[in-house]
């Protein structure tokens, strides 16, 4: 019974907020036959990236460190010969390895994996508002957490508060980061796994990183972004760095189309 509360509140808050860019019904699973299929055409992606992301001294102080952070990823890539591949196998890889780690955790560890695949193909003309990319998210963490949608009254409230947003009002857009902030409260250590956060309108990782991943939480709030080598964003990653704390934002340049076992 609770499970089928669940699914339908999920659907209708699916429904209310159709009119958002709401990420399509892929899972890890079907992200990974995919690049598995890349694998075999020339030049392929690839392989193993998250075996090698995993001993870098980057992610390493971003996965062990006791605070909020986010760590930036950006380098080449050869899926369709651009500065960054519309997939990447860093994202995947290190989101599907996120998810069993959490899946394996002792329990009563409260411990959210969410992703967002911001080109879903080739040639995807224009960006995702960034309204619809924190939407999205909220939505996968409120499937995440069960109690929440459990909760009739809690529901409603969340369901109002998000069909009432205007997305091109600033007000709003904080407002919806802080209904996300809330929703991480419910867990110990949260990750949000974002690939081609470039395709997202405004200065996003700016805007998550000040509204989202330093906003204070309870919980422990990472934020992985792989993000292309276009010069624009390149000097956002770069002044951030000089602005943020380094243990709280963090870079890594990586030539995903080098890796190799």
């Amino acid at each position: 019974m609770h499970i089928n509360h669940q699914k339908e509140r999920l659907g209708i808050l699916s429904s209310d907020l159709s009119h958002y860019d709401i990420q399509p019904d892929k899972t890890i699973g079907q992200y990974s036959a995919l690049l598995n299929v890349s694998f075999d055409r020339p030049p392929g992606l690839a392989r193993f990236c998250y075996d090698i992301l995993k001993t870098k001294e980057q992610y390493l102080a971003w996965k062990n460190s006791n605070r909020d952070c986010m760590l930036v990823l950006n380098g080449r890539t050869k899926a369709d010969q651009t500065s960054c591949c519309w997939l990447s196998p860093a994202s995947v890889e290190t989101a599907s390895a996120l998810k069993q780690e959490a899946s394996d955790s002792a329990a009563g560890s409260r411990i959210g994996v969410v992703e967002l695949y911001c080109q879903k193909t080739d040639f995807m003309p224009g960006n995702i508002k960034r309204m619809s990319a924190i939407v999205c998210l909220l939505i996968q963490l409120l499937e995440t957490d069960s109690t929440i949608l459990r909760d009739a009254e809690r529901f409603e409230d969340i369901r109002t508060r998000l069909t009432k947003l205007d997305s091109k009002s600033e007000s709003d857009f904080r407002h919806v980061c802080g209904l996300l902030v809330e929703v991480i409260k419910k867990f110990d250590v949260v990750y949000f796994i974002i690939d081609r956060v470039d395709r997202i309108s405004g200065d996003f990782i700016k805007d998550f990183l000040k509204n989202v991943v330093l906003a204070q939480t309870d919980a422990k709030v990472k934020a992985l972004c792989v993000a292309s080598r276009d010069q624009d964003i390149v000097k956002k990653i770069d002044s951030l760095s000089y602005e943020v704390d380094e243990k709280k934002f963090l870079t890594l340049q990586i030539d995903q189309d080098r890796m190799e076992r």
